[in-house]
């Protein structure tokens, strides 16, 4: 009997230890070996992709280390994935359409549309809808100068859109699209256009930023078209202080490039947080150009978000930040002859993934959706005969966003 009794606690106790063993494996992930020999696919959930998906796009795996993942707002938290889905062309005219800009109120995107039939400026604004619906032009402006569409920023909610402007006087603008269909014919204000700054003769204004408050503006201007002399300058304003002043001389200064003492690669683009208080700018960095967070009221350096402009020459151009401030989506190419992907980087320098990955497309400019689950973009598809930029749509995270339309 006793042999007996021994015999079952002894069974009893190594039921236990089976028990607590499933336990544990159920609590911490497998290692790598046990990884390696598990050949199980997830089913994936509607909605849902993969690289296999659509072969000629990588899908990139965050950074399981990255605290900001952690985030309950943040997409990933939701088990979405970075990029890997299909791209929705919006505009195919036979012009160009460039420089998208996604009205946070809604579906709008607005964007530089050339005139019929041609290829560079001067330019009109014109706005399709997210599915590519309603193609309009929004303003019309005379056959001169650069036209009334240069980089285009709205001004939050407020359905003003900034605009640099050249058919006389060249000029920052602000356009109430309420007023849309116009046709600009006045060279200063109108119904529907508001001179805020005045770019004094021969001195370019080529970068633009709005805060996605509605609150502050940066924009860059240089005296002069020379390259190996002229001097940059990037400022910033509070838009209710502009007024149709000389645009070297209103807000204050965040930073100056000289070509005689820095150098021909200035900047190549920037973008306001959604408060204002810090902006995301592309800076020359080795052979290529890398992406630096930088404190609006100061001009310092707060973190340098990308390094393989400086490591391997790459181009990271025309970053702009998300909606909630997290995210920096901007152009990435391997060199200045290559073709751009989009790619996006968290503003706390981890979870660098591209979201396009396009052989015969060249992809530039991102803009947000007011949700922060896309981007709108300009793409040139040189697999075609006449290949021209046309607006693109593409979904940044994996989900119920990556069903198009």
């Amino acid at each position: 009997m006793k042999v007996y009794l021994l015999i079952a606690v002894i069974a009893a106790m190594l039921a236990i230890a089976c028990e607590m063993a499933d336990d544990v494996k159920t609590q911490f992930p497998l290692n790598d070996s046990e990884q390696s020999e598990s050949t199980e696919e997830t089913p994936k959930s509607e909605g849902e992709t993969s690289s296999n998906d659509h072969p000629d796009v990588t899908t990139a795996t965050p950074e399981p280390e990255s605290s900001a993942q952690a985030d309950e707002d943040s997409p990933l938290s939701s088990g979405l994935s970075i990029g890997g889905f299909p791209s929705l062309r919006l505009t195919t005219d036979p012009g160009a359409d460039q420089d998208p800009a996604w009205d946070p109120r809604d579906t709008t995107i607005a964007f530089m549309t050339s005139k019929p039939n041609a290829l560079e400026r001067p330019f009109d604004i014109g706005s399709v809808s997210r599915n590519g619906a309603d193609l309009t032009t929004m303003a019309i402006g005379p056959n001169s100068g650069i036209g009334i569409a240069g980089e285009l920023a709205w001004v939050g909610t407020t359905g003003k859109l900034m605009t640099n402007e050249r058919v006389g006087i060249h000029s920052y603008m602000t356009f109430d699209t309420d007023q849309a269909p116009f046709t600009r014919t006045t060279n200063g204000d109108d119904d529907a256009f508001t001179r805020n700054l005045i770019i004094p003769g021969g001195q370019g204004g080529d970068g633009l930023s709005v805060s996605r408050d509605g609150g502050t503006v940066m924009w860059m201007i240089r005296n002069s078209h020379d390259p190996s002399s002229y001097v940059v300058e990037v400022r910033i304003a509070e838009i209710a202080s502009l007024t149709g002043q000389s645009a070297n001389e209103a807000g204050r200064v965040l930073f100056t490039h000289s070509a005689a003492t820095d150098g021909p690669d200035f900047n190549r683009g920037f973008g306001l947080s959604p408060d204002g208080e810090e902006f995301v700018v592309s800076l020359k960095s080795g052979d290529g150009y890398d992406l630096f967070l930088m404190d609006s009221a100061t001009g310092a350096e707060i973190a340098q978000l990308t390094n393989i402009g400086a490591s391997a020459g790459e181009y990271n151009l025309y970053p702009e930040i998300s909606p909630d401030g997290d995210w920096v989506a901007f152009s990435s190419q391997s060199d200045s002859n290559a073709r751009a992907d989009i790619a996006v980087v968290m503003t706390n320098g981890t979870t660098f993934a591209k979201v396009t990955d396009t052989e015969d497309v060249s992809e530039m400019r991102p803009s947000w959706s007011p949700e922060g689950m896309e981007v709108a973009y300009q793409g040139q598809d040189y697999s075609e005969a006449d290949p021209n930029w046309d607006i693109y749509r593409v979904p940044v995270f994996g989900g119920a966003s990556a069903r198009l339309p």
